[in-house]
């Protein structure tokens, strides 16, 4: 069964069978070899950052899955990463968690800029 996770400009995400998939969605408004021309040349690069982001230690990035097959069908599968979403939750927790959470996502971040990500 396909859920729903989000929908944005770009992409819908879902979860399918334990496994999330990002697929980016054709624009009717753009002429159709240019609008698949972006959704490639989109799902390429952001599977290749995501390619290099799994070698870095200490970085947490979901697995990614049929990473062969993406350009061509404009999706990518990823491991589902059960935990909080940050958006949904940081907030409710206590100031130090909050510092704890965030510091910890800053030190992910220096490490991703530090490989050119």
């Amino acid at each position: 069964m396909k859920k729903i996770l989000a929908q944005g400009a770009e992409a819908v995400i879902s979860l399918e069978n334990d496994k999330v998939l990002k697929e980016r969605v054709a624009k009717g408004y753009r002429i159709k070899v240019l609008d698949e021309k972006l959704r490639k040349g989109r799902t390429k690069s952001e599977k290749k950052l995501l390619s290099k982001a799994l070698e870095i230690e200490g970085v947490n990035v979901p697995s990614v899955f049929n990473l062969k097959d993406s350009e061509k069908n404009f999706k990518i599968e990823e491991a589902f990463v059960e935990g909080d979403r940050l958006s949904e939750k940081l907030s409710s927790y206590s100031g130090e968690k909050q510092f704890e959470v965030l510091e910890k996502i800053g030190g992910m971040i220096l490490k991703l800029h530090g490989e050119d990500i």
